[in-house]
């Protein structure tokens, strides 16, 4: 879900180009490529009182909390998720 939301995020700044509506189009790729959401919990939003800040972005925290909680790799191409203990796929 973080990942979605910053994705509208970044659409709605011009900084991302998804074809319109964007929210549409990304409901129908999930769907299409089976992608399950991960929901933001009350575990995942408490971790993120604990990370170092290292990073200021509100959504790359919540993504690196999340990571944490649920023991998951996480795919990106920030270098500053290395600081933390998750493992990086890209």
């Amino acid at each position: 879900m973080a990942s979605l939301w910053k994705t509208l995020q970044k659409v709605q700044a011009g900084k991302f180009v998804l074809p319109l509506p964007a929210g549409a189009f990304l409901v129908g790729e999930l769907s299409a490529n089976r992608v399950q959401l991960l929901p933001v919990t009350l575990g995942h939003v408490l971790r993120v009182e604990s990370l170092p800040l290292h990073h200021r972005d509100p959504f790359d925290r919540m993504l690196i909390a999340q990571s944490i909680e649920e023991g998951w790799p996480i795919i990106t191409a920030d270098p500053w998720f290395a600081r933390y203990p998750v493992e990086i796929i890209w």
